[in-house]
């Protein structure tokens, strides 16, 4: 609004520029340059205010499916959302000691420590809200540029930011005893003749997810096939083997309670093993998928080799080497002299006059 309201946040700050757009009847002077984004903004507040009852209404099935936040996003930064829990899961690590969880239950970013040049998620103790948290700039966010990059589709993605728990111990869809669920995000852009509306998005449990591929033959525990689902990249956001969180795809399995088993979540599909790389070389032959090879030219310019010296050892030699150079010119010059000393006393004769 001005320069003394810089400690509001966005929120504040808007509500604070509509209270005096109220009162003035007209804009704020340092709010003109922005009334086209402001318009913007209220009209889609306008159009999308029925969003909420229908969600409400709709909550009930899905809570079933295990889908505990949805959200629907436009590029003029408005975002809205519907989140509640379904049934046996919790948002806060319920394996934490008491005095540290009720300590700690309203924070919200997790403990890291630093293995190399990558920070991990130690022992998280809250679920890290996908909007409120994680992605709260709308048109600048990744899952809103991947999913209008790709129109007409689902965007599947595996959340490695965070994770819900199961307030018991519950047998997951792969067979398995959990303490943690994982959750997947499914994002789709909507427009009108090609105009973009926004983009709309659910988050949901790998256990959901594992539900509804088996409905197309693909569920976990079948030994009679190996189902993959693979984003644009081909990365893997799905398998029907056995799936479980584990620290080499970014998570802290151990520190969650959850065994260390091998994880493909999130790998790149062509280097699991040799069939899915055959496979692979086949996606790219049918044109499922195109090979793009980028050149880093900065990296081919070769600089010379630059030798350090210590500057007590540069010092020492450079000192004995000018002594030594200049012994030599010295020696150099009394040779020349004598020479030419050698040459005149060649040259004069004594001289004797004659008796007559």
């Amino acid at each position: 609004l001005n320069n003394r309201d810089t400690h509001l946040t966005p929120e504040a700050a808007f509500r604070e520029y509509v209270r005096k757009m109220r009162i003035d009847g007209r804009l704020p002077k340092h709010c003109e340059c922005r009334k086209p984004l402001i318009d913007r903004f209220l009209f889609d507040m306008k159009v999308t205010n029925g969003l909420t009852n229908l969600w409400d209404i709709n909550w009930k099935d899905n809570k079933k499916k295990q889908i505990h936040l949805v959200w629907f996003a436009t590029a003029s930064g408005m975002i809205k959302y519907w989140d509640e829990l379904p049934d046996g899961l919790t948002n806060v690590n319920p394996h934490l000691p008491l005095m540290m969880t009720s300590e700690t239950a309203s924070v919200q970013k997790s403990a890291t420590v630093t293995m190399g040049a990558q920070a991990m998620p130690r022992q998280q103790m809250s679920y890290q809200h996908f909007i409120k948290d994680l992605n709260r700039r709308s048109s600048e966010d990744q899952y809103f540029q991947r999913s209008v990059r790709m129109p007409g589709r689902l965007v599947v993605d595996v959340n490695k930011e965070t994770y819900l728990w199961y307030q018991k111990e519950t047998q997951s869809a792969y067979g398995h005893p959990e303490n943690v669920s994982l959750l997947l995000t499914v994002t789709k852009a909507l427009d009108i003749d090609g105009a973009l509306l926004g983009v709309v998005g659910l988050e949901l449990t790998l256990d959901c997810m594992a539900k509804i591929m088996k409905k197309f033959g693909c569920g976990p525990q079948d030994e009679r096939r190996w189902c993959f689902l693979l984003d644009e990249h081909a990365y893997i956001v799905y398998s029907s083997l056995n799936t479980s969180i584990s620290s080499t795809s970014g998570f802290s399995g151990g520190e969650a309670g959850v065994p260390k088993n091998f994880d493909l979540l999130g790998r790149w599909f062509g280097s699991v093993n040799r069939i899915t790389e055959r496979t692979m070389t086949l996606l790219l032959r049918n044109n499922y998928y195109t090979e793009t090879t980028y050149v880093d030219y900065q990296a081919i310019c070769k600089q010379n080799e630059m030798v350090m010296y210590t500057a007590g050892a540069a010092f020492r030699v450079n000192a004995i080497f000018g002594s030594l150079l200049q012994i030599w010119n010295r020696l150099l010059a009394l040779l020349q002299n004598f020479a030419i000393v050698q040459i005149f006393t060649s040259l004069i004769h004594p001289y004797v006059d004659g008796l007559i």
